[in-house]
């Protein structure tokens, strides 16, 4: 439906109407739209690529992680997502990418918790705005262009370094 109509406008009514299940079956899995949409969130992130960018990953294993049929599978989610119907949801994106990130690096030692959370809501708010809009077969080439720019280089490394340490 996030491709057809605007997230602000899908009602759980809707929703339900055209997927043909049950209103009760909705409520039962989920508490609301915005709950539906973190879930949804969660599994079209590709997560995978977090891992390789933080652990210093050459560009080469970058750009095969991005042909693997699973993280092409969750870019295209993400392109709907991230499309202007979902624009809604993009700060939700954000949120959702950070608390995965988190999860990805441990604490680093020198650097205060509330420090760690700007970085990769900094990080998370630039993916997610260059991301935005474009089309599923841009997405390799942007991500694979941001992994060789010296600038993400070098504050990728140092987010890893200081989290590796």
């Amino acid at each position: 439906m996030l491709a057809e109509m605007s997230y602000p406008r899908i009602s759980v009514r809707a929703l339900v109407a055209q997927s043909g299940l049950n209103k009760n079956t909705f409520y039962y899995h989920f508490t609301d739209m915005d709950e539906l949409a973190t879930y949804c969130i969660d599994r079209a992130l590709p997560i995978e690529l977090g891992n390789l960018a933080f652990a210093g990953s050459s560009v080469e294993d970058f750009t095969r992680a991005l042909d693997s049929p699973v993280v092409r599978d969750k870019l295209s989610r993400t392109v709907i997502l991230l499309s202007e119907n979902g624009s809604a949801l993009h700060a939700l994106a954000v949120q959702r990418l950070v608390r995965a990130w988190q999860v990805i690096l441990p604490p680093a030692p020198d650097i205060a918790t509330e420090e760690q959370a700007l970085q990769l809501k900094f990080a998370a708010g630039g993916l997610v705005a260059t991301l935005a809009g474009r089309e599923m077969t841009d997405y390799a080439k942007t991500i694979a262009h941001l992994r060789k720019s010296p600038a993400v280089i070098v504050f990728v490394d140092s987010i890893g370094n200081e989290y590796r340490e």
